[in-house]
């Protein structure tokens, strides 16, 4: 007699019968949202999560600090004393700390300056085992402030683009008068 095989999943892909109001999607959304980040909480050691200006962290930051009494976020940011223009944007810190603020969390940030990245190269280089695209210092810097003082961390990598995060990286896929035309476009929409 062979293996048994049997069907161990099931999937559909159909689009629920009727209409349903977009507060109903709302809802749910609301409900696996809130249920997602609440079943990462479930820990023996205190959880704490990274904490950036994007949509993702803020809004798992926000569940998880009305479950927690005493959380811990972490943000990295970088010196942009000669930065200016769009570059201005990629340094988060103001936003994260607002949302630590809000969140009620004691909150710790970190600055990365010319130079912090080569520093990093030949343990980053070690740890990661292969070449890798994007920004990956920044995560091994502020992982390494983390882990100081926590063992779990929670992330939202990649909840920004569901969420419409980071505008400035959809800019040229549209027709737009400008920059500024297309953020008022973007945040109406939203």
């Amino acid at each position: 007699m062979g293996p048994r095989v049997e069907r161990y999943w099931d999937y559909a892909f159909e689009e629920p019968e009727g209409d349903r109001a977009t507060a109903d999607y709302l809802e749910e959304l609301d409900f696996l949202f809130r249920q997602a980040v609440k079943r990462q909480l479930v820990s023996d050691v205190d959880v704490s999560a990274y904490l950036s200006g994007g949509m993702d962290s803020g809004a798992i930051t926000a569940i998880a600090s009305r479950t927690l009494p005493y959380m811990r976020t972490f943000t990295c940011g970088f010196d942009v004393s000669s930065a200016s223009g769009l570059e201005l944007n990629f340094d988060e810190r103001a936003a994260a700390e607002q949302t630590s603020n809000h969140c009620k969390t004691e909150h710790y940030e970190m600055v990365l300056k010319a130079g912090d990245m080569e520093r990093a190269l030949p343990l980053l280089a070690w740890h990661l085992e292969e070449p890798r695209v994007g920004q990956s210092y920044p995560n091994f810097y502020i992982a390494r402030l983390a882990s100081r003082f926590n063992k779990v961390v929670l992330a939202g990598t990649g909840g920004d683009e569901m969420f419409g995060g980071y505008p400035w990286r959809y800019y040229r896929a549209v027709i737009n008068d400008d920059f500024d035309h297309y953020i008022d476009k973007y945040y109406a929409y939203w």
